[in-house]
């Protein structure tokens, strides 16, 4: 949209007396507070020179504009194009030609106004009334100002303004440009100074994140109040007709082509209160543990592994989970249970699905159907399985503008007793609206965050409908039956709201109980979204990104605390500066929240110049007051990885080389950088090994780089493991690196800390990797033709050539002979493994050695059923297991032989 300047002697001309000298110093107005509504509008036109109030220093955004003012106000308002002069020259041509019988009877010749007034009927923008008068001191109403706003937005865009009413195809132009603000007092209601500054700044400025009203709400006088929030505190929304502004507010702003900006099918909707009450809230939580203790049934080791977290006594779901003697996996839409141990006994005891009704007891048959099984968890005797699939609400009720069936997403926890392994029984199902972000468990309470996007597409539908069609919704089978209705987690009037959302959706939080079905699920649901989640024994973390549209790549993060012990309660909040890399970022000792952020470049279109990015570290005491920070670190470069160990951390940030800095913390009010280790490559997560050494699995990049220091694919090589004794905070050393493959070789390891095995007692460490290797040579020059590997180039060898009768040459080729495959010209990569690597790691000498490899050649073709992928690996007594999506084998601990395998049954 383009935008056009103010540049006028005064925008609101009360009178000659009202304005200030020319040269008068700009002050703010004494009656226009930060808090005021139109402070932005104001203070954006004051610090402009367009606008100076009045001698006593008062701006008066009450007061009202009459009908000569604002004419010449609106004139003037395109000065750039136009010269202020221009339209006054116009306006005494325009005196000096109309008659009488053609002008108002009540406006003098000689006023100061009467030229904007004649050039303004000349040109249409005002009509006057019937009695061919113009009544130049009434004050100016809604319907007369829309016409006179988007005259000069017509004239710059050429907007159509046509209406079934006079006013209308006007108003719909400032309805789109959002230029209604919530002060307006309905189409005959008197515009005030603050309206037109609020109206005029929006329009010049296109500034398009404030509350506006719809057409039909003026027409019908439907009132709104606007949401006001402060920065960090979160605010209840009080009332079912404030969520209903909100809701209405977006699916004029996001609901694009249903409700695009301006559009009059868009219809306002009174908010009915809910029925549905919330559920009583009287959450505990259990003691931490560290690991699901195996029920007396199970008699299987009590070494074994369990997932890879990033706080003990907070477990997190993955897609593999075991208790000593059996293996529970994720296999595509089932989950297979598998007796592991002994490895010689190891047989597959029952596969389950959800679509065949293998375990399913039919709450939600339809939405059943297609639930997708993702992760789990394992407490004692429960196993609980997280996923998702079409929400509960289409399985009732079709649209008439969408189809009934995977428009909406559900997340559900089905809750599993497997005391008997080979007969699970569905216990409990809970499902809620929306996308589960993240999960977490501490001992029997499972905690899910999760984004809901309401369901604004039923506004097309059903005008009417009530506010709880678009609230989260929740059911529950210890106390809901198939038959019921979804219920609202929370009534309309207790959702909150996070300040600075982007995109309007739902953040929920609930806890679910495990074992006792007798206690109800608790949530609390607010305006906003999740995109991280840090969980201690004591608070919940949730971060959330947010993007200011209003500077280029002005990034923060918000980060938003509640307390297990107190119901969830939100108990602070904070906004820190710059965007985070991951979980690790965020961490709590000792009573103080710690992260790191990178904070983004930025460009300045007034010095045409960036400045660099830089990371940084806070400390927040128990109440996210800060305490103490670090900024600058590693101008240019961005944060990899974080790992906070004690009062320590460390941060690896990269641009051309590998920066591992180490942070003391044992006074959080003034951390310090202790020291730095600058190392080819970087890591994209560390792990803690021992009280003195970190490990860290990333990339390779060699020193060298192209003579404009820019960092390429092809310059990205192998899988890096590196070994850092950190004994020495301020001299951290590599001690030992270890490269696999070349470029293109990857494991999940390096986006999910959950690939990783770890055996302390063994000092063997284990994870799934895809290995792309570079043929060389002598490799090629081993293979013939019909065995060349895709990494190498074939090529067929003249034997014996003779001439035709026209002198050409033919010749017969041997293509399976020496010399059929050779080194290609161009690098060529092949995938030559995919599988678990294991290496044993020796702080003592400083070393990392790889210890074997279980997996397969991808290059030998084998049959579909025999891509076995490796994703996890774990360890029972003295056996390792690699779990993959065909089959377990299992591993001796010392020799590395087979001593077992089972295959998943698919069906």
């Amino acid at each position: 949209m383009k935008k056009f300047s103010f540049i006028l002697l005064s925008l609101f001309i009360m009178t000659a007396h009202a304005m200030g000298d020319s040269d008068m110093k700009v002050v703010e107005f004494s009656d226009v507070s930060l808090e005021h509504v139109n402070y932005d509008a104001v203070s954006f036109m004051q610090k402009s020179s367009i606008i100076k109030g009045y001698t006593d220093g008062t701006f008066r955004p009450d007061a009202t504009i009459n009908r000569a003012e604002l004419v010449k106000i609106i004139l003037e308002t395109g000065v750039e194009q136009w010269k202020q002069q221009y339209y006054e020259k116009l306006g005494t041509e325009c005196l000096a030609e109309i008659k009488d019988e053609d002008f108002f009877t009540d406006v003098v010749r000689d006023v100061w106004y009467a030229p904007y007034v004649c050039y303004a009927k000349k040109r249409g923008l005002i009509t006057g009334y019937d009695d061919n008068t113009f009544r130049p001191e009434t004050a100016i109403n809604l319907a007369e100002a829309s016409k006179m706003l988007s005259y000069i937005r017509r004239e710059y865009t050429g907007e159509t303004l046509e209406g079934a009413h006079w006013y209308e195809g006007y108003m719909k132009s400032l309805e789109k440009q959002k230029a209604l603000p919530l002060s307006l007092k309905g189409l005959d209601g008197s515009i005030t100074r603050g309206d037109f500054a609020e109206m005029s700044y929006r329009i010049s400025q296109d500034v398009d994140n404030k509350d506006s009203y719809f057409i039909k709400e003026i027409e019908r006088g439907i009132k709104r109040e606007a949401v006001n929030l402060s920065q960090t505190d979160i605010s209840e929304i009080r009332s079912c007709q404030v969520l209903s502004n909100i809701l209405m507010k977006e699916a004029m702003n996001n609901y694009h082509p249903y409700y695009s900006r301006g559009s009059s099918t868009m219809e306002p909707w009174e908010m009915t209160d809910s029925s549905n009450k919330m559920m009583d809230m009287d959450i505990t939580s259990a003691a931490p543990e560290s690991s699901p203790e195996p029920s007396p049934m199970s008699k299987g080791s009590s070494d074994y592994s369990t997932t890879n977290v990033q706080v003990k006594g907070v477990d997190e779901a993955d897609v593999i989970k075991n208790d000593g003697k059996y293996i529970y996996s994720v296999q595509g839409d089932r989950v297979s249970i598998v007796q592991a141990y002994p490895a010689d006994e190891m047989k597959e005891v029952v596969s389950f699905g959800f679509a065949d009704n293998t375990i399913y007891t039919g709450m939600y048959p339809k939405a059943n159907m297609y639930f997708y099984p993702r992760e789990l968890f394992l407490s004692g005797d429960t196993l609980v399985v997280i996923g998702g699939g079409p929400s509960f609400q289409y399985e009732f009720k079709k649209t008439t503008r969408f189809s009934p069936y995977y428009r909406d997403y559900s997340s559900q926890a089905h809750i599993i007793d497997i005391t008997d392994r080979s007969k699970p029984v569905l216990k409990r199902t809970v499902e809620l609206s929306g996308n589960y972000n993240k999960t977490r468990r501490i001992g029997d309470t499972l905690y899910m965050t999760l984004n809901v996007s309401p369901q604004m597409h039923l506004l097309q539908d059903d005008p009417t409908i009530s506010v709880d069609a678009f609230l989260p919704h929740y059911k529950d089978s210890a106390f809901h039956t198939a038959a019921d209705d979804p219920q609202n987690m929370v009534e309309c009037g207790d959702v909150k709201v996070i300040p600075g959302y982007t995109s309007f959706q739902y953040l929920v939080v609930a806890a679910i109980p495990l074992e006792d079905t007798s206690k109800k699920i608790e949530s609390s649901v607010m305006i906003g979204s999740a995109n991280n989640l840090y969980m201690s024994t004591e608070a919940l973390y949730v971060a959330t990104q947010n993007y200011n549209n209003n500077r280029w790549n002005w990034d923060n993060t918000m980060v938003y605390k509640f307390d297990l012990e107190n119901k969830m309660a939100h108990s602070g909040s904070v906004i820190v500066p710059g965007r985070i890399i991951n979980q690790f970022a965020m961490d709590e000792h000792d009573n103080h929240f710690r992260i790191a952020t990178t904070k983004a470049g930025e460009w300045d279109e007034m010095t045409r110049d960036s400045t660099p990015s830089n990371s940084r570290l806070y400390v927040f005491d128990d109440n996210l007051n800060k305490t103490g920070s670090i900024t600058g670190i590693a101008p240019g470069e961005d944060i990899y990885s974080v790992r906070f160990m004690g009062d320590r951390a460390f941060i690896v940030t990269f641009e051309r080389v590998d920066p591992l800095f180490v942070i003391g913390l044992k006074d959080p009010k003034n951390p310090k950088i202790l020291g730095e280790l600058k190392i080819p490559g970087w890591s994209n997560y560390l792990h803690p090994y021992g009280k003195n050494h970190l490990i860290g699995f990333g990339k390779d990049v060699p020193v060298e780089i192209d003579e404009y220091g820019q960092i390429t694919g092809s310059d990205v090589k192998g899988m890096k493991v590196s070994l850092f004794d950190v004994t020495d905070l301020s001299n951290p050393k590599e001690a030992a690196t270890y490269i696999i493959g070349d470029s293109g070789t990857y494991s999940e390891l390096l986006n999910n800390h959950k690939a990783l095995m770890v055996h302390t007692q063994k000092n063997i460490l284990a994870f799934p990797v895809s290995v792309q290797e570079k043929a060389g040579s002598l490799q090629c020059l081993k293979e013939t033709y019909n065995t060349c590997p895709s990494n190498c180039q074939k090529r067929c060898i003249p034997t014996k050539c003779i001439k035709d009768e026209n002198g050409l040459a033919l010749c017969s080729d041997d293509c399976n002979g020496l010399g059929s495959c050779i080194e290609s010209r161009y690098d060529r990569y092949a995938n030559t493994f995919q599988g678990a690597v294991f290496l044993g790691v020796d702080v003592e000498a400083g070393s990392i050695d790889e210890k074997a490899r279980v997996g397969r050649d991808p290059s030998v073709q084998t049959l579909i059923a025999d891509y076995n992928n490796v994703q996890r690996i774990i360890y029972i007594g003295n056996t390792f297991y690699t779990v993959g999506t065909q089959r377990i084998e299992a591993v001796d601990m010392d020799t590395f032989k087979n001593i077992g395998s089972v295959n998943f049954r698919k069906k």
